[in-house]
């Protein structure tokens, strides 16, 4: 099978490790080219001459093998005959999530439509991708100016989810997404980053209580954390994945024992979108929406973003302890998240165990992933990394500007989607002006 080729010098020692385990019948045909030029060289971890490597770094099973030698050059497997008879789906709306890689989702949402012009439903003023974090209204002068009889193409800012409001600027046809993640986790990851960064007023009276581990203190005690007259919106550690996914607010701590309302919640939620995504699944969640929506691997490959670095008071870093008590008390405090989770979960699990030859296809995109993630670290500036055709994708390249986007903060990658869309915007005006 084919891996990606770099056509320039880089530094890393990973990328030769491999090439020195799985390439030696290359570099021994490449022998002769050296001695005859005498200035092409190898060095660890160094590329000196571009050549096209054909290396088999992506473990398949012999079924696997010669089901895919049948394929006449290349050609994508048959499960993706569907693909070849409808275009790439170019209308998305992304339920974003707090701390659930959806900034890293958000990201690659935000490329795919700088890359086909699309329009991205973002707010007018603001700088950031933010619409709304307590909201589902989305107000018409809020947003970027648009064509009144056209619809967007793209949803991926935070906005609470509601599917009326949508359907005000999304045709049906748009594919509802969304990425939720296990709720402990999730909400460990929000008390980190708000409680360091943004701390609210429960937050702060919780870190008085709890000064020397905050984290268990929140597991045992969460409602030491939580000012219970605010309005549960503005809270990023009470189910703040259903708070984001449109659950009514109203009476909120007696709807956590309420699991007829839970229930009818996840119903709804599994009617609204077309494919729920589980962040604990990541490289499997990309490779299951790049199915559903027929895009290819140059449109999912990634940097993950706004990930917490572990900096600051070490407080925060410590694995919590936990026993069956804890658990049962968080469970409680974060029932409509599990109940959410509990549901999707599984049926996301059995998705990806009855997709054809998906294992294979994760482990290909994990490889080349791997080989991106040197590509943008180690190398210097003008440099391609080409990605080789495979039974997966076709052929693409990797340029330093493609670096530089997946890992743009979110703030800037969508004021560039904004600055085009306005340009294209104001250019279709002027022609209409012209042609009146």
């Amino acid at each position: 099978m084919l891996l990606p080729v770099r056509t320039c010098r880089v530094k890393t020692s990973e990328y030769h490790g491999m090439l020195l385990q799985r390439t030696w019948m290359v570099f021994f045909a490449a022998g002769s080219i050296i001695l005859l030029c005498g200035l092409l060289y190898l060095d660890i971890g160094k590329i000196g001459f571009h050549t096209t490597l054909k290396l088999a770094s992506v473990p398949t099973s012999n079924y696997l093998s010669a089901r895919l030698s049948k394929i006449e050059n290349w050609e994508l497997p048959y499960f993706y005959q569907n693909c070849r008879k409808q275009p790439e789906a170019q209308q998305i709306v992304f339920a974003k999530i707090h701390k659930a890689a959806s900034s890293t989702v958000q990201n690659i949402l935000l490329r795919f439509a700088l890359a086909r012009n699309l329009s991205v439903l973002l707010p007018a003023l603001s700088k950031g991708p933010i619409l709304s974090q307590t909201e589902s209204k989305i107000q018409p002068e809020k947003i970027i100016e648009h064509p009144v009889d056209k619809s967007f193409d793209i949803l991926c800012s935070h906005v609470l989810y509601d599917t009326n409001e949508v359907r005000k600027y999304f045709t049906n046809e748009a594919v509802r997404v969304a990425i939720i993640r296990e709720p402990m986790n999730q909400t460990l990851s929000a008390l980190r980053y708000y409680a360091t960064s943004f701390p609210s007023d429960g937050t702060k009276a919780g870190l008085k209580k709890h000064p020397n581990n905050p984290i268990n203190g929140f597991l045992s005690h969460p409602d030491h954390f939580y000012s219970s007259d605010k309005d549960p919106r503005v809270s990023f550690i009470n189910n703040r994945m259903s708070i984001d996914l449109g659950f009514d607010s109203h009476d909120f701590e007696a709807s956590k024992r309420n699991k007829t309302k839970i229930q009818s919640f996840v119903e709804k939620i599994e009617k609204e979108f077309d494919i729920i995504l589980i962040s604990d699944y990541f490289d499997e969640s990309m490779i299951l929406l790049k199915r559903h929506l027929c895009w290819s691997f140059q449109d999912i490959i990634y940097i993950k973003v706004n990930v917490l670095k572990k900096e600051g008071d070490p407080v925060w870093y410590r694995k919590p302890i936990l026993n069956s008590t804890i658990i049962q008390t968080f469970r409680q405090w974060n029932a409509i998240d599990y109940g959410v989770y509990d549901h999707f979960l599984p049926l996301f699990l059995k998705r990806i165990r009855e997709e054809p030859f998906f294992k294979e296809e994760v482990n290909a995109f994990k490889a080349i992933q791997k080989q991106i993630h040197s590509f943008c670290f180690n190398t210097t500036a003008n440099c391609t990394l080409r990605v080789a055709k495979t039974p997966w994708n076709n052929e693409f390249a990797v340029l330093q500007s493609n670096c530089k986007l997946m890992l743009a903060p979110e703030t800037e990658l969508s004021e560039l989607a904004k600055i085009a869309q306005l340009k294209r915007f104001k250019h279709a005006s002027q022609l209409n002006n012209t042609n009146l």
